[in-house]
């Protein structure tokens, strides 16, 4: 292992090496000195191949190793690359999905991008959506949430984001280039997410305390998105 390191790191120096070994071993072992006089061994040539064989060999064996090194290494960095770019398309299709996100209040006063978010998150709004959270209650058929065309919007918005994060969590980058991507999502938590997940969440928490609502799936999951990004950007 040592060894390795060592070519690795001195590769000229060892090439070097090994090829004035091979120029130079011919004319050293044809010379009337040393203990054995290969000047008498007849086929000469074959001798000088025989010996110098093992030293070519160990170059092209350095050289062949020092190659797939090199391509290991250019395969690990394409793959980061293209992690990368998959990365940042997500979170540029999420952020262009944030700025784009309508509500429509009943007052017809349609907002978008952050403007949206502080409206799904106002309490207005969450009162107007109540009567569609939680299953079946007293007889009473409660519509599933998604029809509320504003809160489903959201919800594939937000519910995008925590697989971003959690693609993040899971992906095998640099810590520089993790870094950079995580800043990014980070921006997008700030300015889009963090209010409305925060106050959707208190207002579903106090009414199930309340018991003025049941379990719903997707608030439920929408607070532990909560949890999670919150926990993640704490200091966002």
């Amino acid at each position: 292992m040592v060894m390795i390191v060592l070519i690795r790191k001195h590769t000229d120096v060892f090439l070097v090496i090994g090829i004035l070994l091979v120029l130079i071993f011919p004319w050293l072992i044809t010379r009337p000195f040393g203990i054995i006089d290969f000047t008498e061994t007849g086929e000469i040539g074959s001798t000088i191949g025989g010996i110098t064989a093992p030293i070519t060999g160990i170059i092209g064996a350095v050289l062949i190793y020092l190659a797939l090194v090199e391509q290991r290494k250019a395969n690990t960095i394409q793959s980061e690359n293209n992690t990368i770019q998959s990365l940042l398309t997500l979170l540029i299709d999420l952020e262009r999905k944030c700025e784009n996100l309508s509500f429509i209040p009943k007052s017809d006063d349609k907002r978008y991008g952050i403007a949206a978010f502080n409206s799904i998150s106002s309490v207005f709004y969450y009162d107007e959506i109540v009567p569609y959270i939680g299953t079946q209650q007293k007889g009473k058929y409660h519509e599933d949430l998604m029809v509320v065309i504003n809160f489903g919007n959201y919800y594939n918005v937000v519910t995008n984001a925590a697989l971003i994060s959690d693609s993040i969590e899971s992906s095998k980058l640099e810590p520089a280039n993790r870094s950079l991507i995580e800043r990014k999502l980070r921006h997008i938590y700030t300015i889009f997410l963090k209010d409305s997940l925060r106050k959707l969440t208190q207002y579903y928490n106090q009414d199930k305390l309340d018991n003025k609502i049941q379990s719903d799936v997707y608030f439920e999951e929408i607070v532990k998105i909560h949890e999670k990004l919150s926990g993640k950007f704490m200091n966002a």
